[in-house]
């Protein structure tokens, strides 16, 4: 059985800027595609079906979504009681009376290993349900690092390091460090194996691109300018000065560097 859940608005376009260059003009647009939850109440269901994507590159949803062919949908797929998922970029290509159906669009570099997690996910779950009770404990394992890898293929490096888009230079090398870190308890398990070191070290580029990204004030503010609306940045700078103020009339040194350092992350 699949439940369909609409998670919000048919695609827009949202806003679009012009720029000038010397060969013509660049048209930079944000846009809000339509998503959708499709929750599995099988996980032998849900196999079934991304094993089909993965072969056939389409999908057929049970229900007729309102949107035209061409439209491009994201998708996120999960199983009810089951901490794993994944989300993944398909386009329309015929909506019939009572169903439609979509063509997987792996247009971002990331959308192939995402859909092969998802898969070995399911896989190793599907095993723990037959296996002695140590395959539940991979499994356990394995959904961690599926976790951390899906984490770190992201094109945000803040999501990739798991840390707020604020994040100063000490939090980046903290988060990475503690990302790393966790990688090599994964590749020291006595459940590693050359599947698993496939993840890991895809992981660790992910982990290693998204901290080259933050490494200076300058870059991590570059960013800022360009994933973070503004009135959000207005807002963080209001408050990171309001705990400047007070950590300055309590006294609090410790604190009061603390907020200067936020401060300045959000000034530019």
């Amino acid at each position: 059985m699949i439940c369909l859940v609409a998670r919000n608005h048919p695609g827009r376009w949202v806003t679009v800027v012009s720029t000038k260059t010397g060969s013509g003009n660049i048209r930079v647009r944000r846009v809000i595609l339509p998503r959708y939850e499709v929750q599995y109440s099988s996980p032998d269901y849900a196999l079934k079906h991304a094993q089909s994507v993965k072969r056939e590159r389409l999908f057929s949803l049970e229900t007729r979504l309102a949107e035209p062919v061409g439209q491009e949908v994201v998708l996120d797929f999960c199983v009810d009681n089951i901490a794993m998922s994944t989300t993944l970029l398909f386009r329309i290509i015929q909506n019939v009376e009572d169903a439609t159906i979509v063509e997987w669009w792996p247009r971002r570099t990331m959308d192939p290993d995402l859909l092969d997690l998802w898969i070995d996910g399911l896989s190793q779950d599907q095993k723990a349900g037959v296996l002695d009770p140590q395959a539940s404990v991979a499994q356990a394992e394995l959904l961690k690092l599926h976790a951390l890898c899906r984490r770190a293929l992201a094109g945000n490096p803040f999501v990739a390091l798991d840390i707020h888009w604020s994040a100063t230079g000490e939090e980046v090398e903290t988060a990475f460090g503690e990302a790393t870190s966790l990688l090599q308890r994964f590749r020291n398990s006595p459940q590693s194996d050359g599947n698993r070191e496939r993840y890991i070290l895809k992981a660790r580029d992910g982990l290693i691109n998204a901290r080259s990204s933050l490494i200076t004030l300058e870059d991590r503010q570059a960013l800022r300018r360009k994933l973070v609306p503004k009135e959000q940045l207005e807002h963080a700078r209001g408050v990171a000065g309001h705990r400047v103020e007070v950590a300055r009339l309590q006294g609090e040194t410790e604190k009061q560097a603390h907020a200067r350092n936020l401060l300045r992350e959000l000034m530019f």
